[in-house]
């Protein structure tokens, strides 16, 4: 899934410029090797996203989230395990945390009931999401989600809690 972005740039690379190459009569001498510097910078990019893209992001969950009825918040979800996380707000969307952070007892997290943010939420939910109920000892939150981060959190949750 995270190869698709670069994948898909190469295919259109070679399905728009070579051909535009070859039509104009090899593209001169110096068209070629920039092509090729072109696909050794993306092969590279994606080598270097692959190896520094969770040591970047770490161990959180990005989500959103929101009480009832409330309005959504962008959040992530950092120190899960042994059914307990940590959430933190973020400042709109910019992934700069911002007010307290809320330590949770997770009772229970709602199984995938096919609920996807509203067209109207589309602005600032990615339609991808999926929505479930998030059942606290602090109350009962709706939480939306790539599906595979939801799996990875009922996964991160079941774990006992890391040093």
């Amino acid at each position: 899934m995270l190869l698709v972005g670069p994948l898909l740039a190469i295919v259109l690379v070679a399905v728009f410029v070579v051909p535009t190459l070859d039509r104009t009569g090899g593209g001169g001498a110096i068209a070629w090797p920039i092509l090729a510097v072109v696909l050794v910078i993306m092969v590279l990019a994606i080598a270097a996203g692959l190896l520094l893209g969770k040591r970047l992001v770490g161990d959180r969950i990005e989500v959103a989230v929101r009480s009832s009825g409330d309005k959504w918040h962008h959040a992530r979800l950092t120190d899960i395990g042994d059914g307990r996380l940590r959430l933190e707000r973020y400042f709109w969307q910019v992934r700069i945390p911002t007010g307290k952070k809320l330590e949770l007892h997770v009772l229970s997290l709602g199984e995938d009931s096919g609920r996807h943010p509203r067209p109207r939420q589309w602005w600032s939910l990615n339609p991808q999401l999926t929505i479930v109920d998030l059942e606290t000892d602090q109350g009962t939150f709706e939480l939306a989600a790539l599906p595979s981060h939801l799996r990875e959190l009922r996964e991160r949750l079941q774990e006992p809690a890391s040093a």
